[in-house]
């Protein structure tokens, strides 16, 4: 099992809304997992032994089935999750709604995971607003998918993997052949981290979805959502294709070969020095007699920063650029 860390590309910028994402679906879950454990105790108590006694076990899973189906935690699914049903009754906002529900804990924590490691770069490419617009978009489209070969089993779908799947595959347009993704390798207990290109990583994803769903065809197991997940990834990497290049338009290396995006807005500082008269831009480049400066942010440099006899790094931790003095 491969499980994703993130990737070797330097944001620098805390990813707000994919933090707020996952805080909403934390919360979300906790609140479902109140109303599971108070439903839980108005079930009616079977007799275990009816399972193995002259109880048809069908009979038994019914009446289990329809008390269920009494309780506020199923009322809520139903209510909120995405199914046929609630399309044709115009419960159009469960295109959204289901994607902040999970069904376990693992189900939540493994789709968490998986988002925190690809949305600082994406968030930082797109811009906050952009990343939170295209989400959503992945996700009702992986909807959609999965309702459209689906339509006639009426079996309510949650989770946020599909918006997830739109997120794995706009990163691989964008960034598949330049990054490599941070993985913990995963066989009962942990192998170690390592660096496996995007592309690759993809690839492995796609072989895992379709041999899901070839095994959900074959045996009738419908726990996942296979169509949701090949079909938030198309959505990914039909959407992406149109802001490629923009994005890779403001991608560059650092000093350090490491790949950083370019913000998508000019910061108030940098408009202002835009509107300043050539005469009166200040120069980045003059050292003070005696006062060396970085020539890339004009950060003060004093023997503290010395690495070596000629050699400084820049002690501003935006930049650390290293500087020459000889």
């Amino acid at each position: 099992m491969f499980i994703p860390l993130g990737d070797d590309v330097d944001t620098r910028k805390f990813p707000a809304v994919g933090s707020i994402l996952i805080a909403l679906c934390c919360v979300v879950y906790a609140f479902e997992h109140r109303l599971w454990v108070e439903s839980r105790s108005r079930l009616p108590r079977f007799q275990l032994e009816d399972l193995h006694s002259q109880v048809d076990e069908k009979a038994h899973a019914e009446r289990v089935a329809a008390a269920v189906k009494m309780t506020p935690y199923y009322d809520f699914i139903d209510t909120w999750a995405v199914s046929p049903r609630n399309l044709r009754q115009g419960h159009f906002l469960s295109l959204v709604s289901y994607m902040f529900l999970h069904g376990d804990f693992f189900h939540l924590l493994g789709n968490m995971v998986v988002l925190w490691a690809f949305v600082g770069t994406l968030e930082n490419a797109l811009g906050p607003a952009g990343f939170l617009c295209m989400y959503l978009l992945w996700g009702v489209l992986a909807a959609l998918a999965h309702l459209a070969f689906n339509w006639q089993a009426d079996l309510p779908m949650i989770g946020a993997s599909g918006a997830i799947s739109g997120m794995i595959g706009g990163y691989f347009i964008v960034f598949g052949a330049l990054t490599h993704i941070r993985v913990l390798v995963w066989f009962i207990v942990p192998l170690g981290r390592y660096h496996i290109p995007a592309g690759a990583f993809v690839l492995i994803w796609i072989c895992t979805q379709l041999h899901g769903l070839d095994q959900a065809q074959q045996y009738g197991i419908d726990d996942v959502a296979w169509y949701a997940h090949l079909g938030g990834f198309a959505a990914g990497t039909l959407t992406m294709l149109f802001m490629r290049r923009e994005i890779r338009s403001r991608m560059y290396r650092d000093a350090y070969g490491v790949w950083q995006i370019r913000d998508v807005s000019p910061t108030p500082d940098t408009e202002a020095v835009k509107e300043l008269p050539a005469e009166e831009l200040p120069s980045r480049t003059e050292v003070p007699p005696g006062m060396p400066v970085c020539p890339d942010c004009g950060t003060e440099l004093s023997d503290k920063n010395k690495i070596h006899d000629f050699l400084l790094r820049c002690p501003n931790p935006k930049c650390q650029k290293l500087i020459y003095t000889q």
